[in-house]
């Protein structure tokens, strides 16, 4: 075999894959329902992930208002079924298995506990110089794909995407 084409073998494959995971979400922020969900949100400094910002979901502890199928065990999947409010969505239900009527928003997760559900999209990277807003009242803009799969696509601080609220501290 020659050089160039042991060369694109080993290579091609690597490129797939990196090519897959970024295609996968990119479609999640095309085709997923906007649903705007509350935040809980700090401010940590990661060596190796860089600067960020932990936002916690508010719909990762359940109220006693949510309806929760018996049975459910820890580390199971589970679907929680959104409702959209004003401003934020909110959680009505928790199943084992997806809702399938058409119209249902659902968000898939990984049951902790009683009442905790773990998201796995409770990260929001923010540039090494930009301002924190970690104190005010924050919003996550998630995308949700038909699977419950969520991909958070902004912040909102207030009304404004981070970019725009971040360019307004600069000015200043």
């Amino acid at each position: 075999m020659k050089r160039p084409l042991a060369f694109l073998l080993c290579v091609a494959p690597q490129f797939l894959v990196v090519a897959a995971v970024a295609a996968r979400e990119e479609v999640a922020l095309r085709s997923g329902v906007e649903v705007r969900l509350e935040v809980r949100p700090i401010d940590p400094m990661s060596l190796f992930s860089g600067r960020y910002i932990s936002v916690p979901l508010a719909i990762q502890r359940l109220d006693k208002t949510v309806h929760i199928e018996p049975g459910i065990e820890p580390d199971q999947t589970v679907y929680v079924r959104l409702v959209r409010g004003e401003p934020c969505w909110s959680a009505i239900g928790v199943t084992r298995e997806p809702p399938h009527a058409t119209g249902d928003v659902f968000l898939r997760g990984t049951w902790l506990d009683t009442n905790r559900v773990s998201y796995g999209i409770d990260t929001f990277y923010i540039p090494e110089d930009g301002a924190d807003p970690s104190r005010l009242a924050l919003t996550a803009v998630v995308r949700v794909t038909r699977d419950g799969r969520g991909v958070i696509e902004d912040l909102l601080v207030g009304n404004q995407t981070y970019a725009q609220w971040n360019a307004a501290q600069k000015s200043r």
